[in-house]
């Protein structure tokens, strides 16, 4: 019986697109469930904040709450900054 499966083609075609009818099915299964948690606004993976704390250090955890925005220089280029940098 096996022999006349493997050596029929039509057996192995059928086959061969079931399989791939399979693979379909379940992409487009993950596809929407990841969809609905993207449209839900839900991440896509828990953190846990036990992992942060050994990777962040004493110092770093103490740093979160002196954040300071970093000064920027920048004047737009006119004929007067040009000839003050020259």
């Amino acid at each position: 019986m096996i022999e006349f499966i493997q050596n029929n083609p039509i057996f192995v075609a059928s086959a061969y697109i079931a399989c791939m009818f399979l693979i379909q099915a379940v992409s487009i299964v993950v596809a929407v469930w990841l969809g609905s948690k993207i449209a839900k606004g839900e991440p896509l993976v828990e953190r846990k904040d036990a992992y942060m704390d050994v990777l962040t250090l004493p110092e770093e955890k103490e740093m979160e709450h002196e954040i300071e925005e970093p000064f920027v220089s920048w004047k737009p280029r006119t004929a007067e900054n040009e000839d003050a940098e020259n």
